[in-house]
């Protein structure tokens, strides 16, 4: 059933990558040549923000399963030439009438990367969007199939939000707050909030790979982190740094934030919300126990 994907099967597998993207906010869909060519390359991401994340050589199969011709699943591997290093899942997709194919297709995936002598399997950065990894909860089809695959599966629950700069609740910086910008590259930058000299906040903005013009062109930035000291919360400085983000974003064209935030993290949920943000789906960051 599982086979390495061809020319022929590439069109099809494009088209389930774009129905799975439609369904993630903010809604940007990649064009059918950027998909081809960030599957020929999907390490752009990790090459731009994790250098030193990426092997020193590695392969990036796709792998497809057809029943009459027709692609039902398919997935994209990182593969260090390291065997002791931990496989990585950079995206999965199917379709939802063909459930068990889907559940069939994983484990034939596990005894692959089995016979290979992995032992580890591990949701990673997704190359088609801002940053979001993992399987998200909107995608039934393949979390309840991953949940009777054959292994030890464990997951991280982070909600996503996002925002439109016309949405933003804006929130005053309180006055004896310095607040700073910090352009790190032209992918990114960081906001540095201080007081008396000593720095209690800082967040990182990015920017999409160029892989993804899709979501230059709509203006789609990351908020890849937000922290305040803990001696200076509850005092309105979250609220600022998240109004001091978007602001500084929209100076660079980019007019809407995607942040994400654990499961568990009822302040950071409760500022999102509070600030315009609109909750999407939860992002289920696996781990594959390959050994169990």
């Amino acid at each position: 059933m599982l086979s390495e994907l061809t020319n022929e099967d590439t069109p099809q597998v494009a088209v389930l990558i774009r129905q799975h993207l439609a369904m993630i906010p903010p809604f940007i869909i990649p064009s059918h040549d950027e998909i081809i060519s960030i599957i020929r390359d999907p390490m752009h991401y990790h090459r731009l923000w994790y250098p030193e994340t990426v092997p020193d050589s590695y392969r990036t199969p796709c792998f497809v399963a057809k029943t009459n011709e027709t692609v039902v699943a398919a997935v994209q591997l990182l593969l260090p030439d390291d065997t002791s290093s931990p496989a990585a899942m950079f995206w999965m997709v199917g379709l939802e009438e063909y459930q068990a194919h889907v559940l069939e297709f994983i484990n034939e995936v596990i005894s692959l990367l089995r016979e290979e002598n992995r032992s580890l399997l591990q949701s990673t950065r997704n190359p088609f969007a801002p940053g979001w990894q993992g399987i998200a909860d909107c995608w039934t089809h393949l979390l309840t199939p991953f949940n009777q695959a054959d292994c030890k599966l464990t997951s991280e629950q982070w909600v996503m939000y996002w925002c439109n700069e016309d949405k933003m609740t804006a929130s005053e910086r309180p006055y004896d707050y310095t607040l700073t910008t910090k352009s790190q590259n032209q992918r990114d930058f960081e906001l540095l909030m201080s007081r008396d000299s000593q720095q209690v906040a800082e967040a990182d903005i990015w920017f999409p790979a160029p892989a993804c013009g899709s979501l230059m062109e709509a203006g789609v930035a990351d908020l890849e982190y937000i922290k305040v000291d803990g001696a200076h919360r509850r005092k309105g400085l979250g609220g600022a740094m998240l109004t001091a983000a978007m602001q500084e974003a929209c100076k660079r064209n980019f007019r809407t934030l995607i942040l994400w935030t654990e499961e568990d993290n009822e302040a950071m949920k409760n500022l999102a919300e509070k600030s315009g943000f609109t909750r999407g789906p939860v992002l289920n960051w696996l781990t594959l126990d390959l050994a169990n």
